[in-house]
């Protein structure tokens, strides 16, 4: 006789049973609508930014090309032998960009590097151009170093168009690549010749104002829901295995009870 159909299963009445179930579904069911909530304003957040900056019918709307607008800069190579893993200025591979990197350069390198080479302004837009590309993040200004050619950012003087404008409207194109076998690579030449549509600088502040505090909004709800969710799974679990474990046993584990009431308040 296979072992699973040795074990011994506690069984209550089937009027106890139906209640216990109900009261696993009604968690069950809870968490459903926090997910569904979760996806549904991430969807809400993706669909008006990609509507705010769809101009096709406005004719007051510049197109211009970003290499008119901006230059693609990069950094200098570095070499692997010159990265370490624990410690100094964080140093930004395709993997860890918008990330906790998990390389580091010595402060030394770094200050020869920043003073003789090109090094991006707080908040101009870098963008990954190989493996993963069209990664679009925006500079925070903190001592970091990036991968040379994988890693490149717009040199823009916000006369014509604002970054915080790029950085959103570079997140609805759908990118791009020549391909080399299994190795995507988005060229400098590729991103000159990217067409980008421009209102004044006025309407450009409005939708970036609006998409921010959508933005924020976004952030305040993956942050609250997935907490929410994670908690009501934990309750789901207690009540789950307090009810079972009453029923093998006849005891109530009040220690545990009362930790749930502390994880509860």
């Amino acid at each position: 006789m296979p072992d699973i159909l040795r074990i011994r299963i506690p069984l209550p009445p089937l009027k106890i049973q139906n209640e216990i179930v109900k009261v696993f579904d009604i968690f069950v069911e809870l968490t459903t609508e926090l997910t569904t909530e979760l996806n549904l304003r991430s969807s809400q957040y993706v669909y008006y930014r990609d509507k705010l900056l769809d101009f096709d019918q406005n004719q007051e709307i510049r197109i211009k090309k970003l290499g008119e607008m901006c230059s693609v800069k990069m950094g200098k190579r570095v070499l692997n032998k010159d990265t370490n893993n624990t410690k100094g200025i964080p140093f930004h591979t395709i993997s860890t960009l918008g990330h906790k990197a998990t390389k580091y350069i010595s402060k030394e390198l770094f200050n020869q590097l920043k003073r003789n080479y090109p090094y991006p302004s707080k908040e101009q837009i870098l963008i990954s151009t190989s493996g993963t590309i069209g990664k679009i993040v925006e500079f925070d200004g903190k001592n970091q170093y990036f991968q040379d050619s994988n890693i490149v950012w717009l040199e823009n003087d916000e006369k014509n168009v604002l970054n915080k404008y790029l950085y959103y409207f570079l997140q609805t194109k759908p990118w791009n690549s020549n391909k080399s076998s299994t190795i995507e690579r988005l060229y400098n030449k590729d991103l000159e010749q990217l067409t980008i549509k421009m209102p004044s600088l006025t309407t450009q502040n409005k939708i970036v104002n609006f998409l921010n505090n959508f933005e924020l909004i976004c952030l305040d709800l993956n942050i609250g829901l997935p907490k929410e969710t994670e908690l009501r799974n934990k309750q789901y679990e207690y009540y789950r295995d307090q009810i079972f474990n009453y029923l093998n046993t006849g005891r109530v584990d009040t220690n545990e009870r009362e930790r749930e009431r502390e994880r509860e308040s």
